[in-house]
């Protein structure tokens, strides 16, 4: 949330306060004030200050009642740098209210000559740093003597749609006061850039105007309430630090819908494609306050501007924000539980979030999108609340598909490469490594954070894994859902879904020791627990297993992808095998190869050979899971035979079947001789002109010795 740092200024000599509320490693600067005078002016009016310094003048009947006004000089440094022309000064017990203009008369340091203002900065609320700062507010001044002498307006009435001058001007911390020089303004359809008089030859401020014009463009076309700005907006450069590009600010504590702003660091100004690029993601803040200024909303501010940059690169479709690289994590930590690591990298983070919900249509297709959960939030409700119910109409179903696509970098890029580099190495309690026959189990606790993700990595590094070694992973407690992948660096692939209190096998971990892969457990918490704030927990145990087969084991799965590898088929089919009485058999190959531009699957299953007279069936079931015929025509089932003196199949020829499940039956017995022996299986797709064959599938039987 927003930090509010209050201070108290006190009478005396002298005092020392801290001026910086931001988190900063370096700790926050120092400040040191001197008292310059002191005065109690009434309805006959009268002056405060000093020649040295500065002069207040209020005339009669400004104050309705007696004030006490204090003025202190300050050893802080001008916030316009070498755009300053004076040191700052602070103004104590200025009333919100005074009903005559009144004059200021403040001492320059004689460079003040030309585009002079003075900046009267009061505290405001930063909407991009979410702290409380002195902004600014330039107010036009002529010199006159070695001073700039400005007059302060009349207050307007307070309200929403009031002028931009009617925020609280005088404040128990004082109202800060500092002159500034060589500005000039730029002034287009709804803005005024205030910079300096040689900006005009900066690529970065044509730039900035772009970005800031056809941000108001596009929001006003996807309907978003710009209308509601009826004076343009104001933008300063001037120097921030070196890691802000812009701010928003807004009067604080009152707020109007004029009384936004923005600043821009004038160190980036050389970088154009940054200034459009920002121009752009700190007005949308301007238009987010007119909606709802809660600090509640402030995660979903950044999360929405940070996706909103999109508009204003060269590739939008695969730009990737720099600001969520840096928070790609904070997903995984809870959608609103992740502000604990603070509500500007949490928006960072979660913009993923807002492009995965928004992101179908055109342009502004999808910024209308957005604009349908920013119209959720003028009623007050929660941010998270107003993203589901865009979405699925109360039930966050959605979050599920969302973690799966994030971490799959579907959503943006480089979630799964992050992982890889930093995150299990920095956390090994999220990593189950598989080093040896004492490496059997573990149990992952999971806090199950309403709306969260987590990542954990059994790493399979043991040489002593056989074809039988297998992981049985189970999800227990919790609302929650766990996807397993085997993953090698950043190629990953989706084996199974585990659901609650239920669990799958991984077999044959050898060959994921041998092909270097490991197996990745991504756990998505889909529940509400706490459905007032989203910050309920809800445990629960991921529990992993690493054992052997049994020896007998007589069922064995084979998924077949067809994706990608021809033109006329996608999807996949399952085969099945099974032998009668529970004969023993093993897969001792278990492999793809190309043929003629064509995925196949290469498998040699080997068994003992039987006693005299008995007879090992094989039966062979192909079913589909989720294959399809692209083009017109039909899918079938075909095989063709290779060396069957080996091998008997049941039945030899096999019309072929227009659906599936296909069965065929193998039997081998004592009287076929030892050796490798294999058929085919084919898909066969008939269209209307021509015929296509499609191997899919090798299938070798190996008896009496390993192959």
């Amino acid at each position: 949330m927003k930090t509010r740092c209050f201070f108290a200024l006190l009478s005396g000599v002298s005092l020392t306060f801290l001026t910086a509320c931001k988190d900063n490693s370096e700790g926050p600067s120092q400040e040191s004030f001197t008292l310059i005078d002191k005065q109690q002016i009434g309805a006959s009016g009268g002056s405060v200050g000093s020649a040295e310094y500065m002069t207040v003048d209020i005339p009669a009947g400004a104050f309705v009642t007696s004030v006490d006004l204090e003025m202190y000089s300050s050893d802080g440094e001008n916030p316009f740098k070498e755009d300053g022309a004076s040191g700052l000064v602070y103004l104590k017990g200025l009333p919100a209210q005074f009903i005559k203009p009144i004059r200021i008369a403040l001492k320059h340091d004689g460079t003040a000559t030309d585009g002079t203002y003075i900046n009267q900065a009061q505290l405001t609320a930063n909407t991009s740093t979410f702290d409380t700062i002195y902004g600014t507010n330039l107010i036009q001044a002529n010199d006159s003597a070695g001073f700039l002498v400005a007059f302060l307006p009349v207050p307007q009435p307070k309200g929403r749609n009031a002028d931009e001058n009617s925020g609280i001007i005088g404040n128990d911390n004082g109202v800060q006061y500092s002159c500034v020089k060589g500005l000039t303004k730029r002034q287009s359809d709804h803005f005024i850039i205030y910079h300096r008089n040689t900006d005009v030859y900066d690529p970065g401020l044509e730039a900035l105007n772009d970005g800031l014009e056809a941000g108001y463009q596009l929001l006003a076309e996807a309907y978003f309430e710009v209308n509601r700005l009826t004076k343009p907006v104001n933008v300063y450069l001037k120097y921030l630090n070196d890691e802000i590009y812009g701010q928003t600010n807004r009067d604080f504590p009152f707020y109007t819908d004029n009384s936004g702003y923005i600043e821009i660091n004038r160190l980036h100004l050389m970088e154009p494609a940054l200034m459009k690029i920002t121009g752009a993601h700190e007005f949308f803040h301007i238009v987010q306050d007119l909606y709802n200024f809660d600090d509640k909303y402030n995660w979903l501010q950044e999360a929405s501007s940070t996706w909103f940059e999109k508009f204003f690169t060269s590739s939008p479709g695969s730009y990737v924000p720099q600001t969520f690289t840096e928070n790609l994590k904070q997903p995984f930590w809870g959608l609103q539980m992740g502000v604990v690591k603070g509500a500007d990298k949490h928006g960072y983070g979660t913009s993923s979030v807002i492009k995965y919900l928004v992101e179908n249509g055109n342009n502004a297709e999808q910024l209308a999108n957005l604009r349908k959960i920013w119209d959720l939030t003028k009623t007050g409700k929660h941010p998270v609340q107003a993203l589901i119910e865009y979405q699925s109409n109360y039930t966050p179903n959605w979050w599920n598909e969302f973690i799966k696509a994030y971490f799959t970098n579907q959503v943006y890029g480089g979630v799964t490469e992050a992982y890889n580099k930093y995150w299990f190495n920095q956390n090994p309690t999220d990593v189950f490594r598989v080093r040896g026959a004492n490496d059997k189990e573990i149990i992952f606790n999971n806090d199950g954070k309403d709306l969260s993700g987590y990542v954990y990595l059994v790493n399979i590094d043991w040489d002593g894994l056989t074809n039988l070694s297998k992981c049985t992973i189970s999800l227990s407690s919790g609302i929650s859902r766990l996807y397993v992948f085997k993953k090698k660096d950043t190629e990953i692939e989706l084996l199974s879904e585990v659901y609650m209190d239920e669990e799958i096998t991984v077999s044959d971990l050898k060959s994921f020791y041998d092909n270097g892969y490991d197996i990745c457990l991504l756990l998505s918490n889909f529940g509400i627990h706490a459905l007032e704030n989203f910050t309920g927990y809800y445990p629960t145990q991921i529990h992993v297993q690493i054992s052997d087969e049994e020896e007998d084991n007589s069922v064995t799965y084979y998924e077949t992808q067809a994706d990608n590898y021809h033109p006329y088929f996608s999807g996949s089919f399952l085969i099945t095998f099974e032998t009668d009485d529970d004969y023993p058999f093993t897969v001792t190959k278990d492999q793809y190869f190309i043929s003629e531009g064509v995925k196949v699957k290469d498998l040699y299953i080997h068994f003992d050979p039987p006693p005299a007279g008995v007879v090992v069936t094989f039966n062979i079931t192909i079913d589909t899971l989720s294959l399809s015929c692209v083009n017109p025509g039909k899918i079938e089932i075909n095989k063709a035979i290779w060396a069957v003196s080996d091998m008997t199949l049941i039945p030899y020829v096999y019309p072929q079947p227009d659906i599936l499940p296909y069965h065929v039956t193998a039997q081998y017995s004592s009287s076929n001789s030892a050796g490798p022996c294999s058929f085919w299986l084919e898909l066969l797709i008939n269209e209307p002109y021509f015929s296509n064959n499609l191997d899919v599938m090798m299938l070798g039987f190996n008896i009496g010795k390993d192959h």
